[in-house]
């Protein structure tokens, strides 16, 4: 009997540990007292073991993951500084690209419509010229605003070689897109008048003055319809009165007036095209102006050259040069002296695709000078 005791009071303590053992282990806070752990024989004891409560428990510490430490960073290399001079090439870099992407972008309008302006000028007085682009060419190419502005003229040129009198510059507008305070203008021209020269050729009869300048005039119309929305103003003049003494009447007078220069950032001028290469007379040429568009020639692929001046090149540009204005003129490198002022000089005398790559050529040039001078 003392045997049986003894074993039941050994079991005793030994339910009596685990009991506590499974209190005070991790988690074990939550656990029945008892419980009996996973591979240990449950004691066969007779009474239930009321254990006296105790102070809960310290949790068991919670480690708290320590972050690897992140590789050390190379310290950052600031920018560098860009003297005023470095900022200006970068800024007039960015102006180039975006002009250079405006000027690659604009649309040509259909050489047959081309084609057929300029056969409008065909068998047609300088009155009766005059009348067609202000009535028909202009409005028709989205020209706003056209007017007519009177050119006296009293010289001694009569019938024999053309009539002159009562003729009138017609003027007109395609407006900017940007805030009228930030707009700037550009202005296009060709004199629209034409002279036969009496025995110069054998053959008898006026000359139709398609090449000189119907060409230049059917042409600024063009670039008007292509640019339909430019960012600053563009003024066109189709000029009266160029050809008699004492020459470039009509741009003299329009250049004259303080009005007409204002605020005007180039002239270009157009005058006898569609033979031969597209050229820059070299006379009253700007430098900006010719480095602008022979660059343009060059991503365009047309070829651009330089013509001497001379008596045959003198336009209406030198009007424009004598107001103080920069200047481009264009012309073709495709004629003499010869080729104008005769009886010869109508339509069949334009090459109908070296005139067409005038045209886009002078379009891109213009879109490029736009979008050049739309930002500061």
């Amino acid at each position: 009997m003392t045997s049986q005791l003894f074993g039941r009071l050994a079991r005793f303590a030994f339910g009596l540990a685990l009991s506590s053992l499974l209190i005070t282990s991790c988690g074990g806070s939550e656990q029945l007292a008892g419980a009996t752990p996973t591979g240990v024989a449950p004691a066969r004891v007779a009474a239930t073991v009321v254990i006296p409560p105790t102070a809960s428990p310290s949790p068991c510490p919670t480690l708290t993951p320590t972050a690897s430490p992140s590789p050390t960073s190379p310290p950052s290399t600031p920018a560098p500084t860009l003297t005023a001079g470095q900022a200006r090439e970068a800024h007039l870099a960015a102006k180039a690209q975006l002009a250079s992407a405006r000027a690659m972008a604009v649309v040509p309008m259909d050489r047959g419509t081309l084609w057929q302006w300029l056969a409008g000028f065909s068998a047609k007085t300088n009155q009766e010229r005059e009348n067609y682009i202000a009535t028909q060419l202009f409005p028709t190419a989205g020209i706003e605003d056209v007017h007519l502005q009177r050119v006296l003229y009293g010289g001694a040129w009569g019938e024999q070689y053309g009539n002159w009198d009562n003729l009138h510059n017609v003027i007109g507008l395609r407006r900017g897109t940007l805030p009228v305070d930030q707009r700037k203008t550009i202005a296009i021209g060709a004199h629209f008048d034409k002279v036969t020269y009496p025995g110069r050729s054998a053959n008898p009869g006026f000359s139709d003055g398609i090449l000189d300048n119907a060409t230049g005039v059917a042409l600024i119309a063009s670039l008007a319809q292509a640019i339909s929305r430019p960012f600053n103003d563009i003024k066109f003049v189709a000029f009266a009165s160029e050809e008699p003494p004492p020459y470039f009447n009509g741009s003299r007078l329009y250049f004259s007036e303080a009005e007409n220069t204002a605020g005007v950032l180039c002239y270009l001028n157009f005058d006898v095209l569609g033979r031969g290469n597209m050229a820059i007379i070299t006379g009253s040429a700007n430098q900006e102006l010719a480095d602008i568009a022979l660059g343009v020639a060059k991503e365009t692929g047309v070829p651009l050259v330089w013509r001497p001046s001379s008596t045959n090149t003198a336009s209406d540009d030198l009007m424009a040069q004598a107001a103080g204005l920069r200047v481009l003129a264009f012309a073709c490198d495709g004629y003499d002296r010869l080729d104008i002022h005769v009886p010869e000089d109508n339509l069949s005398a334009v090459d109908q695709d070296a005139y067409y790559q005038h045209y886009v050529l002078a379009l891109k040039i213009l879109a490029y000078l736009d979008a050049w001078y739309a930002e500061p």
